[in-house]
């Protein structure tokens, strides 16, 4: 039995997951977040690859951290 989550199935499962996902908005700077029920988009706009590359990388990061502190994995293999 899981011990942490929410639960599947029900209606209030998604009311729990969006306030349990709702500060991950608060912790990116340097990019915008769209968050729907099950998937986050991170987008960012600059005057060049290079820089768009490096601000979407550190928000990257950011996210994962934040999935890693709040005991949660991501899906790597979804974005392949």
């Amino acid at each position: 039995m899981a011990v942490r989550g929410c639960p599947q199935g029900s209606s209030f499962g998604p009311l729990l997951w969006n306030i349990f996902q709702n500060d991950m908005m608060y912790i990116v700077n340097n990019a915008s977040l769209s968050m729907y029920p099950d998937d986050h988009q991170l987008y960012v706009k600059g005057y060049s690859v290079d820089c768009v590359e490096q601000l979407l990388t550190d928000g990257g990061r950011t996210i994962s951290k934040w999935y890693k502190d709040n005991f949660l994995k991501r899906n790597y293999d979804r974005y392949i």
